[in-house]
């Protein structure tokens, strides 16, 4: 295997760069939701429908992906929950969700509070993280959307470059 021959590489799940998905992890990790109860993760694109006209690429030869959108689409959403949250939930994923672009909702659910991440919500490729912690939030409904510090901003060709450099931060 790669580990016996030490040889360096990465997986591209590039939503564990998205610096809201870090922020999220973090806050997690500090133990801001207490213990999880539930997540609800939702991935949608619309380019499957008959309109956008997408041309018979590999993603839709059964041949060539073998498990069609829950492979392609449903990777990254499992992948995306694992690295957040640390646990695998059920999500949903659809190819046909009119109007959507590269859409995602993660919503995670605790005893101390609940994170909200969104991408391609506001535009395309814009990744946010709303949150709500406090019974005083709690009771008035209430989530706040979060400035991401830089700290959790990261490149992803930059991050494949530090691992074949050695210089990896372990979440890529």
């Amino acid at each position: 295997g790669t580990r016996e021959k030490n040889v360096k590489n990465m997986v591209c799940f590039s939503y564990r760069l998205k610096a809201a998905a870090r922020y999220a992890r973090d806050l997690i990790q500090r133990g801001m939701l207490g213990t999880i109860y539930h997540v609800d993760m939702q991935y949608y694109q619309a380019w499957g429908l008959p309109f956008c006209q997408t041309p018979l690429v590999w993603r839709f030869q059964k041949d060539l992906t073998g498990s069609g959108a829950l492979g392609d689409l449903g990777s990254h959403a499992l992948d995306l929950e694992r690295f957040v949250t640390g646990q695998e939930y059920t999500f949903r994923i659809t190819r046909f969700g009119y109007g959507r672009g590269n859409y995602q909702t993660m919503e995670i659910y605790g005893s101390e509070g609940a994170i909200q991440y969104e991408l391609d919500h506001v535009a395309p490729d814009i990744d946010e993280i709303s949150i709500c912690i406090g019974q005083a939030n709690a009771e008035a409904h209430v989530f706040t959307k979060l400035p991401i510090p830089d700290k959790y901003k990261v490149d992803q060709m930059q991050s494949f470059a530090d691992i074949i450099n050695g210089k990896e931060d372990g979440m890529a």
